[in-house]
């Protein structure tokens, strides 16, 4: 709808209010001598507002009207009432609604024609005195012509009534002029059912390509709240798992502050400690891990194969009786190692509970 159709609205909706206080939402309150009543049926529950511009030939001259419908909760339709000042000839009409989940379904007829019986009275009381006014004229006229035709009777009757009556060319003519004037109607009135029709089916292409985003839009929704609730059961289960790792740890520290005696008690050491890791990764393996996991799974096995390697190395190497056999700078390699792939997990844990505003939860690993 164009800024002067809306302004057309706007006027129309003002000349309600001022003439008829209290139904600017109710047409039929209209004290206009013709009212036509539109319905726009088969609507959706608690459609909130519609429009309908129609085009109305009243006395040969083609206008537009713009008006707002009322709707009917009961019914599931809407109705529109346009006032005009006699009767006239509907060229077309086009009703426009919001919120309407499918439009192909709604259906606009003109229920009726209302005529106001004071506004007739009025209109037939001046008709009356214009038809007096020609009655006269024409009986005086039938009366000149009637002394005439009794004075000229010895005359040719024959040939004056003849020629009161238009000939066969003139006829044909007036025909063939009817025919265009019908053909033309029908033209006009075919042409605004495409053009209705084209809008009805853009409308409803668009229609289609919105309801389609919103149900990409649903399905992303549900995918991520599917995926919120996996993650939130993924957590409940693995930071038992993880405190465990960490609680066990902590003990090796706390029952050893003192210096070990001997490289058998640092090799006792590293064992424990390589121990507790294989605990970890069993447990770890045993959980059901949900796909949006699946990278963050891969990265803490990685991590805890690492860190197994790297104390299964310094065991074998505080466990022997020459150390020089045994490459240093490989232990150190496989320690840096671990530590990357620890810090690679840790981001990824990171970034997936950021993504699903579950960041809070990662006090719990701390």
């Amino acid at each position: 709808m164009n800024d002067s159709d809306q302004q057309h609205i706007k006027e129309e909706d003002q000349n309600i209010r001022q003439n008829n206080p209290g139904k600017t939402e109710d047409r039929s309150g209209l004290s206009d001598p013709v009212i036509w009543h539109f319905v726009l049926k088969h609507l959706d529950g608690g459609t909130p507002t519609g429009r309908l511009k129609a085009n109305i030939t009243i006395a040969d001259v083609a206008k537009n009207y713009f008006v707002r419908g009322v709707y009917h909760e009961d019914d599931k339709d809407m109705h529109f009432y346009i006032g005009t000042d006699q009767d006239g000839r509907l060229n077309s009409a086009i009703a426009n609604i919001k919120e309407q989940a499918d439009p192909e379904k709604a259906k606009l007829i003109l229920a009726k024609i209302h005529k106001n019986v004071k506004a007739d009275e009025n209109a037939e009381k001046k008709h009356d005195d214009g038809d007096l006014s020609s009655v006269n004229s024409e009986s005086k006229a039938s009366s000149v012509t009637g002394s005439l035709d009794r004075k000229d009777k010895s005359g040719d009757e024959k040939s004056a009534g003849a020629s009161s009556f238009p000939s066969r060319a003139a006829i044909i003519l007036i025909s063939l002029i009817f025919l265009f004037a019908v053909v033309f109607n029908v033209f006009v009135v075919e042409f605004e059912k495409y053009k209705i029709n084209r809008f009805m089916q853009q409308q409803a292409e668009t229609t289609a390509r919105l309801n389609e985003r919103l149900d990409n839009i649903k399905k992303e929704l549900a995918k991520k709240n599917k995926e919120t609730s996996d993650l939130i059961d993924f957590h409940n289960n693995f930071v038992p798992v993880w405190k465990e790792y960490q609680n066990s740890i902590k003990t090796i520290v706390s029952d050893n502050d003192s210096k070990p005696a001997s490289l058998s008690d640092v090799a006792a050491l590293t064992d424990k400690r390589a121990e507790i890791s294989r605990k970890y990764l069993n447990a770890f393996k045993a959980l059901q891990i949900p796909d949006i996991m699946q990278n963050f799974y891969e990265s803490n096995i990685a991590f805890i194969e690492s860190d197994i390697g790297f104390w299964e190395l310094a065991f074998n190497y505080y466990n022997t009786n020459d150390q020089s056999q045994f490459d240093y700078a490989r232990i150190e390699e496989i320690g840096n190692e671990s530590k990357m792939l620890f810090e690679k997990a840790r981001e990824e844990l990171n970034g997936i509970y950021d993504t699903h505003d579950l960041s809070y939860f990662l006090k719990e690993y701390e």
